[in-house]
């Protein structure tokens, strides 16, 4: 499992992730957060202003994260619910992430009370646990970004569209590449320790 200062290692080489936010990399985690693309799993209807996401009482909200991410076929992941939001009464499935993804995340959050209940665009609602492989993977992922099979019967909006079917979408060159431009990815590969490489460097030798 993949702390805190091996994630911040791998950001830019086997995990790739924007937008990216530091105050979302936890000690062995990264949480996810909701984007304006929200629908109901009931009605397909559209859940989502800019502002908040409405999710009806007994139903699922189907939740695109605002995250675009990628891992190598070195990395699995596993999908877990953030106490926050189970205390509210919202679940959601866990689910794997699976070596060689590229995409945004699909969480399904279950609304299990009487009352509808409101989340914030851009809240975190789902963490992210890494794990290496002893082996690379040899089974490609067939899973498309953001799980267009799940979505189907879903109108997109032109901004929606725009989002939904951008190149760093589906492409981890175009991804990396904005990533590695981003403020946030630079500041924080300057904060990275240094004992970090020495330890690196001593267990190789090891």
């Amino acid at each position: 499992m993949l702390s805190d200062r091996d994630i911040k290692k791998e950001l830019g080489k086997n995990i790739l992730i924007y937008p990216l936010e530091k105050e979302n990399i936890k000690e062995a985690s990264i949480n996810l957060t909701a984007s304006s693309m929200a629908w109901s799993a009931k009605t397909k209807e559209r859940l989502a202003d800019h502002v908040e996401i409405t999710i009806p009482a007994h139903d699922t909200a189907l939740i695109l994260t605002r995250e675009i991410l990628s891992v190598s076929k070195r990395i699995a992941g596993t999908y877990h619910s953030r106490v926050i939001i189970a205390s509210m009464g919202l679940g959601h499935i866990g689910t794997t992430l699976n070596p060689g993804w590229i995409g945004r995340s699909l969480i399904a959050l279950h609304n299990m009370t009487d009352q509808p209940i409101k989340i914030n665009v851009g809240q975190p609602i789902v963490t992210i646990c890494f794990y290496y492989l002893s082996t690379k993977s040899t089974v490609n992922d067939t899973n498309l970004p953001g799980r267009p099979e799940i979505l189907n019967g879903i109108s997109l909006t032109e901004d929606e569209k725009e989002q939904y079917y951008a190149e760093y979408n589906s492409k981890k060159d175009v991804l990396k590449q904005i990533m590695l431009k981003s403020n946030e990815f630079k500041e924080l590969k300057k904060k990275i320790p240094k004992d970090i490489f020495l330890w690196i460097g001593l267990t190789a030798i090891l």
